[in-house]
């Protein structure tokens, strides 16, 4: 058998950057059926199977000169190291023919193109020809004679004889990829190269198929027209072209290019287009490929996109970002793509899409993604923003803003701050461990099972729903319903038109709404809560069911059609204070007295609460101010002759008796039998009054510190009736009702423990009495 040298051993492989291919593979394979051939060594005069493929040295060379019976196809590896099973990993490098065929008539070869056009068929009907325009611009190939075929001749596949008028010389190729230089075509010579391009599908009379790809020779081809073509494309990384566009069918670049090789427009819309290929990111945005890798290197020489590009059902894959910069209209359109990438974008990408489920990952910084302006992300454009693909939770919800959503739902994730989006109505399973900020002037919020630590909100209306929340200041909303949370406050809340209405809620906030005696202000309702040290200052105070823990609690007054008026409503509560609930009004205004303040109009329902913590409960002032002209006047209008409409039953602990009926204060004076100085105000118990008949009145501020002596005496012999005289004048009438207490004793005469009534409604004992004289009463 007759075998031929095909891989010298002294022959070294390289890669595109010229470095030994070490430890890389040949496989040594037939040019018709790819199968892998039979090859020897030979050594001693003897040839010697050897495997195939051939493993290179440490060299890159084969260990021995390889030898086959024909021509062969060679293609060559590089190798890349080995996988998690230990098996080695190769990468195609390239490819090439070599040998010749056994089956020539002659054993000779010519060299070059010329040589084959001057051979005699009729001696040669089969024959190597080695280079093209020299010995060493082209690999050794086979070329047969076909004395029928009339195809134009091409210069590579076709080549016409300079003997013979008729017939053609026929290329002898089966591979996938045509070297360029079959056709005298690499830098240097780039005459044929529009030849090359389009050689026929069949050649000679037997119609042989044509390689369906074309591998230019590594190197510069300075080309200045675009160049097109259908067929298949091979190009090692180090190979460029001057030209602006290459049509091409299908395009394969071998390693990675250091430097752009041209822009590619492609017919084969399967393709995959690396960004390191191309020259001008337009280029590669309009290159018609299915698949975009957008890759480390960066070899564009023009970044600038002026235009809008649509990329529609395309796969976009990387990890880094095209260094696009946008010009006047420029923006990209993404529809229907498929993202196989992250930090691909940043701030400065103008990108539409549509038909999309947006992910954030494809932002190198999510939180400075404006979907407002540069990106536009839009339900109404089919996309779908969904919480499970955004890992940044503030992307998220400036996405639903700028999609105009009502509802924003976190599912329960974190972030450091949340401001709310004009279009957001309600806030749902929200975790915001830093400043949480609601801007919704003319809205109405509603927040459920949401955990802020520290809120700002503006709104119309506010609802809460089984939320956990801190406020960083009052909120400030006309009315706000709060049910099933947790509430509390950095400062004092003093806004006094705010409607707050909670239930079933731990509330920490001090309300201190009161900063005059006249001005109305909106509900502070509290039902089922529980209430922990707080300082409740308001004038609409409504508390039902609640659990009131060292709260300090005062009720003010307010004017309604020119008559003073004050109101509560506690129903069973649970009272545990240092201090009892008062019933007040504001003395000092600007610096000014409110002297005008008296003879207020209550309406107080006070049932079913527990007082404990104090031994009053509650407590009211008497006097409404101890100067001025309107010194006589109780703060508490005592006679309201049905004006007033308390309701006072139920109440158990440290809480005056539910046998009193009505409404007074105490002017019980302090030890001295003075009262205290004006600015040392003291609040006395309410439903329970003793007057003394020793020095009772006011040590009036203006008088000069004159007293004035009061005492109690029978009205008529039978002291049915007593008064209490004042200086000789001013008398009171205390009448005894026997209608309602009848005596209890024979002599018909005053004693200790005899029940009385005073004016129309407040009923009291005697409880210090000597025969003709009373001297203390005691108010109940």
């Amino acid at each position: 058998m007759y075998r031929i040298p095909v891989i010298n051993q002294s022959t070294l492989f390289e890669d595109i950057n010229r470095n030994a291919l070490v430890q890389g593979k040949l496989e040594i394979l037939d040019p018709v059926s790819n199968n892998p051939l039979t090859i020897w060594s030979y050594t001693d005069d003897e040839y010697t199977v050897m495997t195939n493929p051939v493993i290179l040295d440490i060299e890159g060379r084969v260990p021995q000169t390889v030898f086959c019976d024909r021509i062969v196809y060679v293609r060559v590896y590089a190798f890349k190291g080995y996988d998690e099973h230990n098996h080695p990993i190769y990468e195609f490098v390239r490819d090439f023919y070599a040998g010749e065929n056994e089956n020539s008539e002659s054993r000779e070869y010519v060299v070059g193109i010329e040589a084959l056009k001057d051979l005699d068929p009729a001696v040669n009907s089969s024959v190597n020809v080695l280079g093209y325009f020299n010995a060493y611009d082209c690999p050794m190939r086979q070329y047969v004679w076909d004395s029928a075929c009339t195809q134009d001749a091409d210069n590579g596949y076709i080549i016409a004889s300079d003997v013979s008028a008729t017939g053609r010389w026929i290329l002898v190729f089966s591979g996938e990829y045509l070297p360029s230089s079959y056709y005298g075509v690499y830098p240097e010579h780039i005459a044929n190269i529009n030849a090359l391009l389009s050689y026929i599908e069949y050649v000679g009379t037997t119609l042989t198929k044509t390689a369906p790809g074309v591998w230019f020779v590594p190197g510069n081809y300075n080309v200045t027209t675009n160049l097109q073509t259908t067929k298949r494309v091979l190009l090692d990384a180090g190979t460029t072209f001057a030209c602006n566009y290459f049509y091409c069918g299908n395009l394969k670049v071998v390693g990675e290019p250091q430097s752009a090789i041209c822009d590619f427009d492609f017919y084969d819309h399967e393709q995959e287009a690396h960004s390191s290929w191309f020259r001008t990111v337009f280029g590669f945005l309009t290159s018609g490929a299915k698949k975009f890798i957008l890759d480390a290197k960066d070899n564009f020489t023009n970044k600038t996109l002026q235009g809008s590009v649509t990329l529609e059902q395309k796969i976009i894959e990387g990890q880094n970002r095209l260094p696009i910069t946008y010009s006047g209209n420029g923006k990209i359109n993404f529809s229907k793509c498929e993202f196989i990438a992250n930090n691909i974008f940043n701030a400065t990408d103008k990108v539409t899409f549509s038909y999309t489920a947006i992910e954030d990952k494809w932002w190198i910084d999510p939180t400075e993604i404006d979907f407002y302006g540069t990106v536009s992300a839009r339900s109404t454009s089919l996309n779908k923003l969904l919480l499970a693909n955004f890992e940044n939770v503030t992307a998220y919800v400036n996405a639903i803003g700028a999609d105009g959503q009502d509802v924003l739902d976190l599912a329960g994730r974190q972030t450091a701050n949340l401001t709310l989006p004009n279009s957001v109505v309600e806030v749902r399973n929200a975790i915001v461990y830093n400043n949480t900020s609601i801007p919704a002037n003319g809205r109405a919020i509603t927040l459920k099972n949401c955990d802020f630590a520290s809120a700002t909100i503006t709104a119309n209306t506010l609802s809460v729903h089984n939320c956990k929340i801190r406020f960083a200041m009052e909120p400030s909303v006309d009315a706000a319903w709060i049910y099933d949370s947790n509430i509390s406050a950095e400062y004092n809340w003093t806004s006094k038109g705010n409607q707050y209405i909670f239930e079933n809620c731990n509330v920490s906030v001090n309300f201190k709404r009161v900063t005059d005696n006249t001005s109305s202000e909106g509900v502070l309702s509290f039902t089922k809560c529980v209430l922990e040290n707080n300082i409740i200052e308001s004038k609409t105070l409504q508390m039902e069911n609640n659990i009131c823990n060292g709260c300090v609690i005062r009720v003010y007054p307010y004017k309604e059609n020119d008559q003073y008026k004050m109101y509560c409503w506690f129903i069973g509560n649970i009272f545990n204070s240092g201090t009892p609930i008062e019933f007040t009004k504001v003395d000092l205004i600007n610096g000014a007295y409110q002297d005008e303040v008296y003879e207020v109009i209550v309406s107080w329902t006070i049932t079913g609460n527990h007082f404990i913590g104090n031994d009053e409960g509650l407590r009211c002032r008497y006097w409404h101010h101890r100067t001025g002209s309107n010194y006589k006047k109780t703060f508490i209008k005592i006679n309201g002759y049905g004006e007033n409409a308390v309701i006072y039953k139920g109440n158990t602990g440290n809480c005056p008796s539910e046998s009193a009926s009505g409404i007074s204060a105490d002017n019980q004076s302090n030890n001295d039998w003075y009262w205290v100085e004006l600015g040392n105000d003291q609040f006395q118990s309410l439903f329970k009054r003793v007057l003394s008949a020793k020095r009772l009145m006011p040590n009036l501020m203006n008088s000069g510190g004159i007293a004035y002596n009061g005492w109690m005496e029978p009205v008529d012999n039978s002291k049915r009736c007593i008064k209490w005289r004042w200086q000789d004048s001013d008398t009171v009438n205390i009448v005894r009702n026997p209608r309602i207490y009848p005596w209890s004793h024979l002599n018909d005469q005053i004693e200790n423990g005899d029940l009385f009534l005073y004016g129309m409604s407040l009923f009291g004992k005697v409880t210090q009495a000597s025969p003709g004289r009373v001297e203390t009463l005691e108010f109940l």
